[in-house]
């Protein structure tokens, strides 16, 4: 009897935990770019596509994505500084409070990985 209350336990507490997952899907955030670029990007995260932005509302470039678990597959599609298609970019992704942070993993475009890895993105409150 006591093995059957303790799984039931386990069993909600993993329920628990899956439903209050976040999800970068849907989201926006914003990240302030210093010289010589001195610029806000909006990173728009739809349910398959990202799309980034300069403070003007130009699209800078627009990218697939497919997530798993907390790893993200970018690849660029179109924009005036998208990487090759045959680039993928592989990062780790988390999410703490307010802040996205996506954390190279691998990327044979240096555009991208030195442009979004490792910066503080804020969510855009709307």
């Amino acid at each position: 009897m006591i093995k059957i209350i303790l799984f039931v336990c386990v069993v909600m507490l993993a329920l628990q935990n899956t439903s209050n997952a976040q999800t970068i899907q849907n989201t926006v955030w914003k990240s302030y770019f210093a010289d010589p670029i001195n610029d806000t990007a909006t990173l728009s995260i739809a349910n398959d596509s990202i799309t980034i932005s300069n403070s003007h509302g130009m699209t800078v470039v627009k990218s697939i994505f497919h997530i798993n678990a907390d790893t993200i597959t970018i690849n660029d599609v179109e924009g005036a500084i998208k990487c090759s298609p045959d680039e993928n970019g592989v990062y780790h992704y988390t999410l703490s409070a307010d802040k996205l942070g996506l954390h190279l993993i691998s990327d044979p475009c240096d555009g991208r990985a030195n442009s979004i890895s490792d910066r503080e993105w804020m969510k855009e409150n709307k």
